[in-house]
């Protein structure tokens, strides 16, 4: 898929700071997906003494029962649980950002749009919030107010290439070139191996057609990835246009040496070398069936991607840090590579920044376990049983973490508590054999 096509919704950073000392489990940090990155916020208070405990407690727990009905996807129980936190704290940005969320996944835009001002007055400089403001403007037709949510994102010093490329896609949207190519270069200037942005910009040129800028943007590319022959290919298609017959011809060749059987480049050479058809002509014979190849050879397919190795992978996020399907396969390449502790603290970042994935909280918790440091995994563990109770993977890591960490009992505790209710038969004999081998421990 071209880079320009669709927006990217930003992952959701930490939080910047904490007012107040009260320490809270990883389970409330991995609200964070849906509460803006700044749930340690709601228990705002600078003293510990027993009122401020207990109503510190009772926001906590309007938290989680807002969270799990957003996870169910319950917004208007969501919005009740949350207006609620608002009766007790009617400033709280986080209950006014989570209430956004409801209503936007209700259908309320209007509404969604008028929590989140709010809950930017109380934090103007809250990037999450800032770029889930440009996002519902641009999907209420409000492009102006997009643009200036996007410029006061990329002013801050924590901005994001994507950010940048979701700015360029506003303008690219609006047609207007000139500010999408002044962003673009600004962002490149910005940020280290810019590789997405150079892909953007090599389209802006396209769409412009300023064929010479054009080449000079894709041998930057090219710097990055030497071997790509789709790059060379666009390079010399990018000379033939400009004008520059025989550099076409030097990349059409470095192209054929990468891959002899290439049909866009053996098209043109065969059409020019009939002696019938200047350089520029056989290229117009020849893209059509390439231009269908390019498209496939630049959808960000997984399936593909799985077969990169893992530095592959680590240079991918450096670029693109939300990709959380990347994210995911790293994590998955390092606990097969048996490198468990790096896997299992990836692991726990992305149910840190999203909770929904369950496999993720498992094969975490497997990774401590594994890893030699199954206390976290027992931590993790608790956090999850939280979120998601009876889920059985999770329960199953649980017992192994508790078992490794020494806790025996209330491993032993757990299993027969499993086996006490429904359990999927292929679970079940698993789970006797856990319990016989605990009770020979």
């Amino acid at each position: 898929m071209p880079i320009l096509v669709s927006f990217m919704r930003p992952g959701c950073p930490h939080s910047s700071g904490s007012r107040f000392p009260i320490s809270l489990s990883l389970v409330l940090g991995g609200i964070i997906y849906f509460l803006s990155g700044h749930l340690n916020q709601v228990l705002a208070y600078q003293s510990v003494d027993s009122n401020d405990l207990t109503e510190a407690r009772q926001l906590e727990r309007i938290v989680l029962r807002g969270l799990t009905r957003l996870y169910w996807e319950d917004y208007e129980g969501a919005k009740a649980v949350f207006e609620e936190g608002l009766r007790l704290d009617p400033f709280n940005h986080v209950f006014l950002s989570s209430l956004s969320r409801a209503n936007h996944g209700s259908g309320d835009l209007e509404s969604a749009l008028f929590y989140l001002r709010r809950a930017l007055q109380s934090e103007p400089e809250n990037l999450f919030y800032l770029r889930e403001f440009a996002h519902l403007n641009m999907e209420a037709g409000e492009v102006n107010r997009a643009i200036s949510a996007f410029d006061l994102v990329l002013k801050s010093n924590d901005a994001l290439p994507s950010d940048a490329l979701n700015l360029i896609r506003v303008h690219v949207v609006m047609e207007d070139y000139t500010s999408a190519i002044a962003t673009v270069e600004e962002a490149i200037s910005r940020f280290d191996r810019p590789t997405t942005l150079l892909a953007a910009y090599a389209e802006i040129l396209e769409k412009t057609g300023d064929s010479y800028a054009l080449t000079e943007v894709i041998q930057s590319m090219i710097k990055f990835d030497s071997d790509d022959e789709e790059l060379y290919y666009r390079l010399a298609v990018a000379r033939i246009r400009s004008g520059q017959a025989e550099a076409a011809r030097r990349s059409l060749q470095v192209v054929l040496e990468l891959n002899p059987e290439h049909s866009g480049a053996l098209g043109i050479l065969r059409h020019t070398l009939s002696g019938n058809d200047t350089l520029p002509a056989a290229l117009d014979v020849a893209l059509t069936d390439q231009q269908n190849k390019d498209t496939q050879n630049n959808e960000p397919i997984v399936s593909q991607e799985s077969d990169l190795s893992t530095e592959q992978i680590r240079s991918l996020l450096a670029d693109q840090p939300d990709r959380t399907d990347l994210q995911l396969l790293l994590a998955t390449r390092l606990f097969e590579s048996n490198n468990f502790l790096e896997s299992a603290q990836r692991y726990e970042q992305i149910v840190l920044a999203d909770p929904r994935h369950l496999e993720a909280w498992a094969r975490g918790i497997d990774a401590y376990t594994k890893a030699g440091q199954p206390q976290d995994g027992v931590r993790l563990s608790e956090d999850a049983i939280l979120l998601f109770p009876g889920y059985i993977p999770i329960e199953v890591s649980r017992i192994l973490a508790l078992r490794a960490a020494g806790n025996v009992d209330q491993a032993r505790e757990l299993a027969v508590k499993i086996l006490g209710r429904p359990v999927d038969p292929k679970f079940k004999s698993d789970i006797r054999r856990l319990e016989r081998e605990l009770d020979d421990a």
